[in-house]
């Protein structure tokens, strides 16, 4: 009965994260951009658009990233013995 609750949760958060992300972002694009154009210009107003769109961008990649790859991690990044400190300062050194 707990498994199944934390199993449930994840989707739950998750699902509420890209909630919030999509009602942040519509927000954004829709009211606060209008108000940056009026206040600060066309330009600087642009600046700070492509700015959230970057913000929102690197959120959704990081999730997803997070989500996909295992907790142990990509097979290429795994440290081979001889890449420790003592193997390179013996081939270094010696």
């Amino acid at each position: 009965m707990f498994s199944f609750g934390f199993r449930l949760t994840g989707p739950l958060f998750c699902g509420a994260l890209y909630y919030l992300l999509w009602r942040h972002t519509w927000i954004f694009l829709t009211i606060i951009c209008k108000v940056l154009r009026k206040r600060l210009g066309v330009g600087f107003g642009m600046t700070w658009t492509a700015i959230g769109v970057v913000i929102t961008f690197n959120v959704v990649w990081n999730h997803v990233l997070a989500m996909i790859v295992k907790p142990s991690g990509p097979a290429d990044l795994k440290v081979s013995p001889c890449q420790t400190d003592e193997c390179i300062l013996k081939y270094y050194f010696v």
